[in-house]
């Protein structure tokens, strides 16, 4: 009688082939979510799913790859943003960091902390610290 594999054996992604993990993380890196690779590599949305909870390599493969292209995006918002760049501020501050101010309030609000940091408030010295000052 033939003894069908355990489930932690199951390896329904190929994560020895070096060549599969890299394209994974390529396009993990510029945004891919798992049911569109799922296409790309020829499996089902399920079993992609179940290779991404069953294979810690393919996992971590994945989410560390699109963590690092998401950082390769936001890095120059961010670095202008703290040079004082208004319109990098405000989408860092509505796309990264969840603000819902709306346009002109939240330009104004950013335009009001500066003017606060040049002055040496508490807001503006908790303004100059954000921006590394």
């Amino acid at each position: 009688m033939k003894q069908e594999p355990e489930e932690s054996h199951i390896q329904l992604f190929p994560e020895d082939d070096e060549e599969k993990m890299a394209l994974l993380g390529r396009m993990a890196q510029i945004g891919m979510t798992p049911s569109q690779l799922c296409y790309l590599f020829e499996m089902t949305p399920a079993q992609m799913r179940r290779a991404m909870s069953l294979q810690p390599k393919v996992h971590m493969q994945y989410h560390k790859a699109r963590a690092h292209g998401i950082g390769q995006v936001m890095e120059p918002f961010f670095n202008a943003a703290k040079s004082g760049d208004i319109q990098a501020g405000k989408h860092f501050l509505q796309i990264r960091a969840g603000w819902s101010g709306g346009g002109e309030d939240l330009e104004r609000e950013l335009q009001q902390a500066e003017s606060e940091r040049l002055r040496g408030t508490p807001r503006g010295q908790l303004m100059a610290l954000v921006k590394g000052g």
